[in-house]
């Protein structure tokens, strides 16, 4: 069965992300979500029709009716196992004009099985 990433095409993934991919899912296929998102119309029509043969979805970003559907499906008995990635690791950073933030690290990432 093969893998689905789903990921906005303005965001990559880090090379620790890649690494955890393709250690477990190898031959994953990305799906691009555009910079202005889907409609709920497209959400759905990918919920019913685009899911033949899929055995895993692995979130990079967020789109929640897919998330919660899809979530909702593998309660239900669909075999289909639906992943997020994780990160609680948080990297300070001084911006220009002196104000600090905390950003997600690009290492400590890690698949989770929802």
């Amino acid at each position: 069965m093969k893998t689905l990433v789903l990921m906005n095409q303005q965001h990559s993934l880090f090379p620790i992300q890649e690494e955890l991919l393709n250690q477990k899912f190898p031959g994953w296929e990305p799906v691009f979500i555009p910079a202005s998102g889907w409609s709920l119309e497209k959400q759905i029509h990918f919920c019913k029709e685009e899911l033949q043969g899929v055995g895993q979805v692995v979130f990079v970003s967020p789109v929640p009716y897919i998330l919660a559907r899809l979530s909702y499906l593998s309660g239900q008995g669909r075999p289909l196992a639906v992943y997020v990635f994780v990160n609680d690791k948080r990297v300070k950073k001084e911006l220009p004009n002196g104000k600090i933030i905390q950003t997600v690290a690009s290492d400590g990432w890690k698949l989770v099985l929802i």
